[in-house]
């Protein structure tokens, strides 16, 4: 989601793959972005960004 977004993907994509409306995904996002929301170090890993 994080890439995605600074890629500057539509709201459209993650809410299809997720199942939920393009509101739904654009709240998601809004809130895994927000600056005090560090990435966890299972998705670190995942991403390799340690």
């Amino acid at each position: 989601m994080r890439q995605h977004a600074a890629q500057g993907g539509s709201y459209g994509a993650p809410g299809r793959a997720m199942g939920v409306g393009r509101a739904t995904a654009q709240s998601r996002r809004d809130t895994l972005l927000k600056p005090e929301k560090v990435p966890s170090v299972m998705e670190q890993r995942a991403t390799g960004s340690s």
